[in-house]
């Protein structure tokens, strides 16, 4: 038995196909397939409630700031990822992430109360956040960033 995670297939992937169009096929994928002496058997779909975000890293410490403000405005500080993109490979997602951080630093460099937005950190998974420069550069990955929240609770 064999296991194989994210595999990438397009029943018009061919070279054929490519010649005639000049366009190259979408790529689908499977999260998980399991083979039998080389047969597919079975496939997986997984879920999970993790969904792809980007943070709008500004530097921010808070001096004299009130808490409850902070926490209201703290929804200012994320981007959200269209699920048309964060459902392709990681490859497929950098250009419109990269895209979507262009245009929001064009349209806001500065977020009110937190201040001039100095980079973006796109958490991709679980363990894989990429950061990029405010002209939507990839700078870095790392398995981990943490960033400080403003929260009330009653």
């Amino acid at each position: 038995m064999r296991v194989v995670p994210e595999l990438v297939y397009s029943p018009w992937a061919s070279e054929e196909e490519l010649a005639a169009t000049g366009k190259k096929a979408k790529a689908w994928r499977i999260d998980l397939v399991l083979f039998v002496n080389g047969l597919p058997v079975a496939t997986l779909e997984l879920k999970s409630e993790f969904k792809p975000y980007i943070f709008i890293e500004t530097g921010f410490k808070r001096t004299s700031q009130p808490v409850f403000i902070l926490a209201t405005l703290q929804s200012n500080r994320f981007l959200v990822v269209d699920e048309a993109i964060w459902e392709q490979p990681l490859n497929d997602q950098l250009e419109p992430v990269q895209e979507q951080i262009k245009e929001h630093y064009r349209q806001q460099p500065v977020i009110d109360m937190w201040g001039e937005v100095k980079q973006y950190v796109y958490y991709y998974g679980e363990n894989l956040v990429l950061i990029f420069s405010t002209t939507g550069q990839l700078s870095s990955t790392k398995m981990d960033y943490f960033y400080s929240k403003a929260t009330l609770s009653i």
